[in-house]
């Protein structure tokens, strides 16, 4: 009996079993539907049931101890994709630089001195981007305490300097700039240390794959804490509702902005949002567009943008690319001010924009510090950000939009690149194979050279 004949004849007995015990089989498109996009479902499914069981939890009420072990799996979930987001992207922009694209050039006190805190942020931003030890960077960030002002001989404020605690990811990024040119530049001296972090960006990849199986677990947890420490929810979503809606609105036209930004380039904008989907959810659950990044570069290979272009832009964008936070920390400073009726003339208009932008290229990568910025940003306009702490009780939710219209945006960016730059790419591809194939002819003339002068020597 052949193959077909076994089939034709199991099939039917398989068919009539299933009605038999009530069982309707799926079709076959409905199964890869959910084989492909399991990871988006039970995520959303991971997001609702913490909303569900949040909201009963709050009614309810919860000691800190009960809530401190509430949040405990999300919180290892998240400490444990942060374990490779350092080496990854290191690891991703020296392979980036080192690569084939390499030798293309690179697409506190409120009525304080306002200019001065000015002066000391953008200190930060060169401190932090050009580190003193190449060690203490995946440690360390420079700031400054603009909470603890002191004075100088001639009576001017002046504001320390100060370490934090935690990874200086723009430091991080130039060093391993600066390393990717250096090993492209060293052609074959460099094809060791190349390989090497060829084999460690897989090897953390894969790691990380296996981190984010456990996604839904963990952010059903993480959503479900930060619904239940929300003491009174009615008269935050009374007080809030108008600026969540704000906060809303301008991600919505902030979206559209992305849209339209590949749609210039005469490239459907839609063909890529349905790859973004998983990026985007997995950002929006874990208040982290850093976690969504290994999403990123699986739907960047999808739609076809080479690793050379997407593992370089999607670390640069997730490091100093933030535009949805610049959004929310803008609204945020306007509706503070409006709150305690304070009137912004356009100096301080201009002053809140500068800041908000200098700020959102050296973001720490934490849940809530677009409100850290805001209040800093508030005290240096002389505006009082005692008001602030009310962001916080809507943050569990802002925080979410922000994080994943930010996964969006780099996304859109990476696929705005590479659409960009497709000539140059193809070029490049050419030019390659050309020299590959004159390679290839000059090493086979000298192979037949080599034949023909031993046949002659061997028979003179």
């Amino acid at each position: 009996m052949s193959e077909l004949d076994y089939s034709e004849e199991v099939m039917p007995k398989c068919q009539s079993s299933l009605a038999l015990s009530g069982a309707v089989p799926l079709p076959p498109k409905k199964k890869n539907f959910f084989l492909k996009n399991w990871f988006m479902i039970t995520t959303i499914l991971g997001v609702i049931i913490g909303f569900g069981a949040g909201f009963g939890i709050q009614k309810v009420g919860l000691d800190n101890v009960g809530k401190t072990w509430l949040a405990m799996p999300g919180t290892i979930y998240i400490r444990i994709l942060q374990l490779t987001i350092l080496p990854m992207i290191s690891a991703n922009v020296i392979n980036g630089r080192g690569g084939d694209f390499g030798s293309s050039p690179p697409a506190g006190d409120t009525t304080g001195d306002k200019g001065g805190q000015i002066s000391y942020i953008f200190r930060d931003l060169f401190l932090n981007i050009f580190p003193d030890n190449i060690v203490g960077v995946t440690l360390f960030q420079a700031s400054t305490d603009f909470q603890n002002p002191g004075s100088n001989d001639k009576n001017e404020t002046i504001y320390n300097s100060v370490t934090l605690n935690g990874t200086n990811m723009i430091g991080v990024l130039f060093v391993s700039f600066v390393f990717g040119l250096a090993t492209n530049a060293s052609k074959e001296k460099g094809n060791p240390f190349k390989n090497f972090f060829n084999s460690l960006g897989d090897v953390v990849m894969l790691l990380m794959q296996k981190f984010l199986l456990f996604t839904p677990v963990g952010v059903c947890f993480m959503v479900m804490s930060s619904i239940a420490e929300v003491e009174d929810l009615t008269p935050t979503f009374a007080s809030l509702g108008l600026f969540v809606l704000l906060n809303f609105v301008g991600q919505i036209t902030h979206f559209l902005l992305l849209l339209l930004s590949v749609a210039v380039l005469r490239v459907n904008p839609f063909r890529i949002l349905r790859l973004c989907l998983p990026p985007y959810f997995l950002a929006f659950a874990t208040t982290s567009s850093f976690v969504a990044l290994p999403k990123c570069f699986a739907a960047c290979d999808t739609y076809g943008i080479p690793k050379g272009i997407s593992r370089f832009v999607l670390p640069l964008a997730g490091t100093m690319k933030s535009d949805a936070a610049a959004i929310f920390i803008t609204g945020s400073c306007f509706f503070i001010a409006q709150l305690q009726n304070v009137a912004l003339d356009a100096g301080k208009v201009f002053i809140i924009v500068i800041l908000t932008t200098t700020y959102v290229t050296a973001l720490p990568k934490i849940p809530s510090a677009s409100v850290v910025a805001c209040i800093t940003i508030l005290n240096s306009i002389g505006v009082d950000s005692t008001s602030a702490s009310l962001l916080f009780t809507v943050e569990w939710l802002n925080d979410r939009l922000r994080a994943g219209n930010v996964a969006l945006s780099h996304m859109y960016c990476t696929a705005f690149t590479y659409h960009v730059c497709a000539k140059d790419i193809e070029t490049m591809e050419r030019r390659q194979e050309d020299i590959e194939e004159d390679r290839t002819e000059n090493d086979q003339r000298n192979t037949t050279g080599t034949k023909k002068g031993q046949q002659e020597f061997e028979y003179p």
